[in-house]
């Protein structure tokens, strides 16, 4: 709940942002991505609770809407921001997502899960019970696995353009956007495929990494703006060192 809510704060704060620079669309991007962390943290908190097969299969059903817009907004934002990474790569993950989206209402009761045959009632810390989906597997399930897969490699090639344009920004950029990135749909995507395949019993919580990712590229849009706020300190003091230089300079030697 405490994720759910602070994505949804630092979403609005750059909603804020952009509405107040319009040419700032990395913001825009970041308050879609960041409300469809939210979203879907909504989702996994509702699904932990099902009752019934039916009702988590619902759930999951129509989480994968919000789980879509996340995925389209990252790679917007990744290639907006770091002004990098193979426009076609980009198109491939954006494509077989929304293909994945389609399969999700059209095959099985959802993309993951040809069918959800029962609840696996898991403990976890402080005697909390959670469900967890036990069924057959989608066949179908590759398609947002390819997904995820294309999605990496695009985030790890725009990173290693950024990082080789040099700077201790691009650098700490690629590395800090980046890699929170790569490694958290890594890690998310492969524990998905555990659960879903029945390797791992646990509920298909996603939330933590989407966070992850939401806490690092919030970081790196504030370090913007407050490296502008510095910036345009500066330029102040300049101004303000330039009129007092041409006020005290003599009318003779200003006019030469």
């Amino acid at each position: 709940t405490m994720m759910i809510a602070a994505s949804l704060m630092l979403g609005v704060v750059h909603l804020f942002v952009w509405q107040k620079q319009r040419s700032q669309y990395a913001n825009l991007l970041f308050f879609v991505l960041a409300v469809s962390a939210a979203a879907y943290g909504a989702y996994d908190l509702v699904r932990m609770q099902a009752e019934t097969p039916a009702d988590l299969a619902t759930n999951a059903r129509w989480s994968h809407v919000p789980l879509a817009a996340f995925v389209i907004s990252v790679v917007g934002f990744v290639r907006l921001y770091f002004n990098a990474g193979r426009i076609w790569l980009a198109y491939g993950v954006i494509v077989i997502r929304l293909v994945a989206l389609a399969l999700n209402f059209l095959t099985g009761v959802n993309v993951n899960f040809r069918e959800i045959t029962a609840l696996d009632h898991l403990h976890l810390w402080g005697g909390a019970v959670v469900a967890g989906p036990v069924g057959i597997p989608n066949p179908w399930a590759i398609a947002p696995q390819l997904s995820n897969l294309l999605l990496v490699v695009f985030i790890v090639d725009a990173s290693i353009s950024l990082w080789r344009r040099g700077g201790t920004v691009a650098r700490r950029r690629a590395a800090l956007v980046g890699g929170s990135l790569a490694l958290c749909i890594v890690t998310a995507a492969s524990f998905a495929a555990l659960v879903v395949t029945g390797v791992v019993h646990a509920p298909t919580v996603l939330m933590p990494g989407f966070f992850l990712v939401v806490l690092a590229m919030g970081y790196e849009l504030v370090w913007d703006l407050a490296s502008s706020a510095q910036l345009a300190a500066q330029l102040g003091a300049s101004e303000q060192r330039f009129r007092a230089v041409v006020e005290s300079v003599p009318n003779a030697i200003l006019l030469i």
